[in-house]
């Protein structure tokens, strides 16, 4: 058989019947390769596809991680909480404690702390103090549940953000509920995660509670607020997490990887969404590209041979365009995959516990940043190196726990361990240490994970909350309790009454004087029952000093008489109170607040009958006797009546009737004048307190009462007054005014200044609040003007506090601080002997 050359197979090329078979003949070549392109687009859309649905789970399980680590964080600050023992303290101690927790907290955490009928009593946002959550679920159950109890999503009250409540209830020393701790967690969480990690490209986020209401979505308008989108309700059902296709309604095919809460997080659904036709019409436009092109090729095949060779050169070059175009996106997608193992990585660095992996042989094979600050040896030295060259400390108590898991293959978590690092040498150190195996495909445990928790500062602190508590507790617990239940805004309106009174003077005749200084005794003697009443815990600590004289016990009998009969015959009940002309030697202002407590008591549980007090003298003493047709105590209750904050008939905590403080400072003051007080009662027929007073000297009779003499400066000054209080303002403004002087008033210290500009003149003293509004101080006003005028005007600064800091900012500002209430005597008094103090200075620099 004769070969064929070249020449002659291109002359039959060119022959007729070369147009018949060349064709058919490309048609075969073509038609595989037609085939093996659209198999190849289909495999690597088909790969692409299968990426996105493992892309899905991934961030779903990544952002459940968050979650979880966010929700669990939460969980450890309530029960460091109720481990501080912050139930049992003040609101300002725990005010205090709430202020360091918060600190160590991103934003979207708030911390409150109710009481056991669920009022917020310390808070870390300040607009929560004194809210009710009585009738939240979460609390109802908290009141069965020991453990931490997670509520369903509603919108925060503060910032308008849906939140998800964390409640655990608290005790006190007998076991019984005293209230919760809680922590509030915003969607705040979830916009800090995407900053950090921003959602994939066509991808949705929604996160719900149990019941299928949204708090969290991202983007923000992905799914209207509310429940979850009609078309994802079949997701309700499910109980294990899971990937699937679903049609939105709109014509969009999503892939949807869901985890409900038995899966994922407790009581929370998370579902994340991405669009399939969007991510997929890169893929989908390469692979149509394809087609066009193989489709092309084939036509042109058939209708020419002349286009055949020009045509599969073509075809070649699209077709390296394409396999070009498919390695760029292959290699974009391992380098995605790369981005995200960094990430995994830099979380493993800068995760804030100690993170570690062991060998077989106990060698360190990976440590990250935290650990090795931990150690304090860098992350490279610890690469190789056994275990306890690292830590020696730590060979006898963890190399047993390493050889456990090791061995075993099982968890051991939530060990403590001590020991000392090269970073502190020759300190003792406390960790919390988990141990995990890691496991070969094989399933043999090749290594061992650690995760390490310093907890030294964290006992440290608790230490010294623990020695601070056992302190406090045993200082006066009285003192704590009465001052959260007294007000600094009690002293105001005394303040108002004591400078109107004052203001009076000058409008009155003898008699209405006479009156006036009936009344002005009967301040003074409230004024001091208040000071004395404020701080009940000098009482226990001794520091009440007993003022001992011999005064008719009618001059005690009178003011009670007068205060408190008006009030019995309001309520429609009758008053006895015989005079008593014998002499008595107690302290005067003591022995009146003993009566008028045992009185207050008498009159706030009778509500019909009448009300009796008796003197019965004997030979060495004064028995007194305050008997009332109350409701009466029974037997049983006899022996509490004295405690703090024990009442009877009052199991709600009816602030109305009072505090429960009543009796319990009779009893303190009956001990510090020696006295012993009996109760006899009966309930349903009242109750008689008993005790007796020793005889005193007979007092020598008072003369007749002056007349006041009308109080007056010796000139015309100019004074300004400085205080956010309208009725003391008022009342300092027109007693001054009597006084001669020309008033400026004004609530804060920029109206002060914009009034002095308008009268042109320098102010010749000020008196001035220490607390002004908006946080403002006295001081600072008064700061402030001496500034505007530079010179230092003389200033006396008003407080109803009674601690040392408002003493402190007076002497440092060289002014002289008085004390709510005020009597307009006394405080004349100092500004006569201030402004005089300033002339005579003033007339030495002149000389």
């Amino acid at each position: 058989m004769p070969l064929v050359t070249t020449d002659r197979w291109l002359g039959l090329v060119t022959t007729e019947k070369a147009s018949t078979w060349v064709p058919l003949l490309l048609l075969l070549i073509a038609a595989p390769l037609f085939a093996i392109i659209l198999t190849s687009a289909f495999s690597v859309r088909t790969e692409q596809e299968a990426e996105l649905y493992e892309e899905a789970i991934r961030w779903l399980i990544n952002i459940e991680d968050e979650q979880k680590h966010v929700f669990g964080e939460a969980g450890r600050a309530l029960s460091a909480l109720i481990d501080t023992g912050v139930g049992a303290m003040s609101p300002a101690q725990c005010a205090t404690v709430l202020a360091r927790l918060r600190t160590y907290y991103p934003r979207h955490f708030m911390f409150t702390v109710t009481d056991a009928n669920g009022v917020i009593r310390c808070s870390t946002e300040p607009l929560a103090l004194g809210h009710s959550i009585a009738d939240r679920s979460t609390f109802q159950q908290a009141h069965i549940t020991d453990g931490i109890i997670q509520g369903l999503s509603r919108p925060s009250e503060y910032s308008g953000k849906p939140m998800i409540p964390l409640v655990r209830r608290y005790v006190d020393d007998a076991g019984r509920f005293a209230g919760t701790v809680n922590a509030v967690i915003d969607t705040a969480w979830l916009e800090d995660l995407l900053q950090r990690k921003p959602l994939p490209p066509h991808a949705s986020l929604l996160i719900a509670d149990r019941a299928g209401t949204l708090f969290a979505r991202a983007p923000e308008g992905s799914a209207p607020p509310g429940g979850l989108p009609e078309f994802l309700h079949p997701l309700l059902g499910a109980t294990q997490r899971e990937v699937t296709d679903i049609d939105d309604g709109r014509g969009r095919r999503l892939i949807t990887a869901h985890s409900p809460p038995e899966v994922g997080v407790r009581e929370t659904r998370s579902i994340l969404n991405i669009d399939r036709d969007g991510r997929m019409a890169v893929a989908d436009a390469a692979m149509l590209r394809s087609l066009l092109i193989s489709a092309t090729v084939l036509l042109g095949s058939v209708l020419a041979v002349s286009w055949v060779l020009r045509r599969h050169l073509r075809y070649r070059e699209r077709t390296e365009e394409e396999l070009k175009r498919a390695k760029t996106i292959s290699e974009q997608a391992a380098a995605a995959q790369r981005r995200q193992f960094d990430e995994l990585e830099s979380l493993y660095h800068t995760a804030p516990i100690g993170l570690a992996v062991f060998d077989r042989a106990l060698n360190f094979v990976r440590v990250n940043e935290a650990l090795a600050e931990i150690n304090g040896v860098s992350v490279a030295d610890h690469i190789g190196r056994h275990a306890w060259d690292v830590v020696p400390s730590l060979r006898e108590t963890a190399e047993p726990l390493l050889r456990q898991v090791l061995d075993t293959g099982e968890t051991v978590r939530g060990v403590e361990l001590h020991g000392t690092t090269d970073r502190h040498p020759g300190t003792e150190l406390d960790w919390i240490e988990d141990f995990y195996p890691l496991k070969g495909a094989d399933g043999t445990v090749v290594a061992v994970g650690v995760i390490v928790r310093d907890v030294t500062e964290e006992r440290r602190a608790k230490q010294l909350l623990d020695a601070a508590k056992r302190e406090a507790e045993a200082a006066s617990r009285s003192k704590s309790k009465f001052l959260a239940a007294a007000s600094h805004d009690l002293r105001q309106p005394m303040q108002s009454l004591f400078l109107f009174a004052g203001a009076l003077e000058r409008h009155l005749d003898g008699s209405g004087r006479e009156k006036l200084a009936h009344l002005e005794r009967s301040l003074d003697a409230l004024k001091g029952l208040l000071d004395s009443l404020l701080d009940v815990s000098k009482l226990d600590a001794g520091l009440v000093k007993v003022t001992l004289e011999d005064f008719p016990l009618n001059t005690v009998i009178d003011e009670l008489r007068i205060a408190y009969q008006p009030v019995a015959e309001s309520r429609g009940l009758t008053w006895h109170m015989l005079d008593c002309f014998e002499t008595v030697r107690s302290d005067r202002v003591l022995l009146g607040r003993l009566l008028r407590n045992l009185i207050e008591n008498a009159v706030r549980y009778t509500e019909r009958g009448g009300i009796t007090v008796r003197c019965v003298p004997e030979p060495e003493r004064i028995r007194i006797e305050v008997e009332d047709t109350g409701i009466g105590i029974p037997s049983e209750e006899l022996d509490r009546i004295f405690d703090e904050f024990h009442q009877v008939a009052n199991v709600e905590r009816n602030r109305q009737q009072g505090l429960g403080l009543g009796l319990a400072i009779v009893q303190r003051i009956a001990s510090l004048l020696g006295y012993q007080v009996n109760v006899r009662s009966q309930v349903g027929h009242g109750s008689t307190f008993i005790f007796a007073v020793p005889r005193g000297a007979a007092a020598l009779p008072s003369g007749p009462v002056e007349e006041a003499e009308v109080a007056r400066l010796d000139r015309e000054w100019l004074a300004v007054v400085i205080d956010d209080d309208v009725m003391v303002l008022m009342a300092l403004q027109t007693m001054l005014k009597d006084w001669g002087c020309t008033v400026v008033v004004a609530s804060s210290a920029d109206q002060a200044i914009d009034r002095l500009r308008v009268a042109g003149r320098c102010p010749d003293i000020i008196l001035a609040d220490y607390r002004l509004g908006q946080g403002r101080l006295g001081t600072e006003a008064v700061a402030r003007i001496r500034d505007s005028y530079r010179h230092t005007i003389p200033g006396v600064l008003l407080t109803g506090e009674t601690g040392t800091e408002s003493l402190r900012e007076a002497a440092a500002h060289g002014l002289l601080i008085l004390h709510k209430p005020v009597s307009a005597k006394l405080l004349v008094e100092t500004l006569r002997a201030q402004l005089n103090e300033t002339a005579q200075e003033a007339g030495q620099k002149g000389t």
